[in-house]
């Protein structure tokens, strides 16, 4: 019996999979035998055998204690009824491996690697950067700056850079625009606004393995970026979690280790002054930040500029009826003449909209 232990995004785990034609799950077979002994009205069918026992950290999410203690020996027992030659096992908890560790010889695989930033990355980054982020020029100077400390720098502690200003003018978008320049897969983004009480601390600290963890998330990702929104408005307790991450690109909790080296991580607020941020992080935490980069207010030529690419995109989705009844030149040049009241991008693209649906309802009414 050969065992494999993989630690990579479970999108990736699967993948990997498609190759096995015959696979037996740890959790279904560990609830196919609960099923048997409770005598439930459930049929377990079983095939004679199996090539493969694989066991993943949601497998091992739904198992009790006991089963997570004593894996070894639901291990030998599964692969001798079955004959399973190969067992594969994806990002075991620490309780888990140590167990492993201390039964089996272990084959340990490379772990998921993430594409690197590059100079031809960050070079396309700053040729790109203004068709997708309209203003913030001095912001996307320091970006691209930091950006280069990746290359510069012998040890591989993450890139933790604070974008603050107020809501809606660039910040978030400018996460999702350097995953998809840097070819990374679905940014990892957190809410932490949202974040408070226990099911919170749980969520963090992950005391027990059956519950969702922000560590899983992080195991399963597959964008080096982590998009934490509102970082500055989460509770103390919480921040505190965050400090060896930015530090050492270590998260851990009771379950995982897990490693954030060399990745990006953005975390955003609302606030619009260092100040006020400064209240609401730890000096010490704060220090951890690479830089924190200033996103200004949109003036009124780059309103105008939102305007104009809003109502383009618009053009290029709505259906045909509908934009056959909208005036478009006579639209953006009325809301180009009253942009002084306008504030985000958000905003401005709910001006928009309203626009064109009471104009498309004037046409609607005048049809019938």
């Amino acid at each position: 019996m050969k065992i494999t232990v993989f630690y990579e995004p479970e999108k990736v785990f699967n993948e990997r999979l498609n190759d096995s034609t015959r696979v037996l799950y740890f959790g279904d077979y560990i609830r196919g035998s609960d099923n048997e002994r409770k005598d439930t009205q459930e049929t377990v069918y079983w095939e004679k055998s199996y090539d493969v026992l694989v066991i993943s950290s949601s497998e091992l999410s739904g198992v009790n204690n006991h089963v997570m203690e004593n894996v070894g020996r639901f291990i030998n027992r599964i692969t001798e009824v079955f004959g399973c030659g190969h067992v594969y096992i994806n990002n075991p908890t620490k309780t888990t491996m140590k167990a492993l560790e201390n039964t089996f010889e272990l084959e340990l695989k490379d772990p998921y690697l993430f594409q690197n930033v590059s100079e031809e990355k960050v070079i396309r980054i700053k040729k790109e950067f203004d068709d997708f982020i309209i203003g913030q020029f001095s912001a996307k100077k320091v970006i691209i700056r930091n950006l280069l400390k990746l290359l510069i720098r012998t040890n591989e502690k993450p890139l933790v850079l604070m974008l603050y200003g107020n809501p809606g003018i660039g910040k978030t978008e400018t996460a999702k625009f350097l995953a998809k320049q840097l070819d990374e897969g679905e940014i990892v983004r957190e809410q932490m606004s949202m974040v408070h009480g226990e099911a919170s601390l749980r969520y963090f600290k992950s005391t027990h393995h059956s519950e969702d963890s922000f560590s899983k998330v992080l195991i399963n990702r597959t964008s080096n970026i982590i998009l934490l929104d509102e970082f500055a408005r989460s509770p103390e307790y919480i921040q505190d979690s965050f400090f060896q991450m930015f530090d050492e690109g270590i998260y851990e909790d009771n379950n995982y280790i897990v490693d954030v080296r060399k990745s990006i991580i953005i975390c955003t607020s609302n606030f619009i002054t260092e100040e006020e941020m400064k209240k609401n992080i730890d000096n010490a935490l704060l220090s951890r930040f690479d830089a924190l980069i200033k996103y200004e207010d949109f003036n009124n030529k780059e309103k105008e500029l939102i305007i104009k690419r809003s109502i383009d995109q618009i053009k290029r989705t709505i259906l045909k009826k509908y934009a056959s009844m909208v005036d478009w030149k006579q639209l953006q040049g009325f809301l180009t003449n009253h942009v002084d009241g306008m504030t985000n991008m958000r905003h401005i693209k709910g001006i928009i909209e309203e626009a064109i649906a009471e104009e498309v309802l004037e046409k609607l009414q005048e049809l019938r």
